[in-house]
């Protein structure tokens, strides 16, 4: 287990955003090598600078936006690339994440979910 995503006696041991979006930008192109089907793996910025940290595609276009915080809280506005990359991809985008420093999994309403970064290890 990566020990910077578990949590001891109530502190965070995620030590910075760069390293949490390198360590899961690994684990799922590591998780994608292991699909019967290609994906393609990709980061989303708009014009407006908008951003998506890691978005998966597969053969048949079906896309998902992963987008990696290191901090414990999370807000509307840390969906607003992948609203953006929803909109942009229409009937294909299937499903947008945040993957935070938390134990809890919320919705941001549809198909936008905030989940545990530690869900990416299992």
């Amino acid at each position: 287990m990566t020990p910077y995503l578990s949590r001891m006696s109530g502190i965070s041991v995620i030590p910075n955003s760069a390293t949490a979006k390198s360590e899961s930008c690994n684990e799922v192109m590591k998780q994608a090598s292991w699909l019967d089907e290609t994906c393609r793996l990709r980061h989303y910025r708009d014009k407006d600078q908008d951003e998506v940290d890691i978005v998966v595609e597969n053969e048949s276009g079906a896309i998902v936006g992963l987008e990696i915080k290191a901090g414990a809280t999370v807000n509307a506005g840390d969906f607003r690339g992948l609203r953006k990359l929803s909109e942009a991809s229409g009937h294909n985008f299937k499903l947008g994440l945040v993957l935070y420093d938390s134990e809890t999994t919320v919705s941001f309403g549809e198909r936008m979910f905030a989940a545990p970064i530690s869900s990416l290890w299992g």
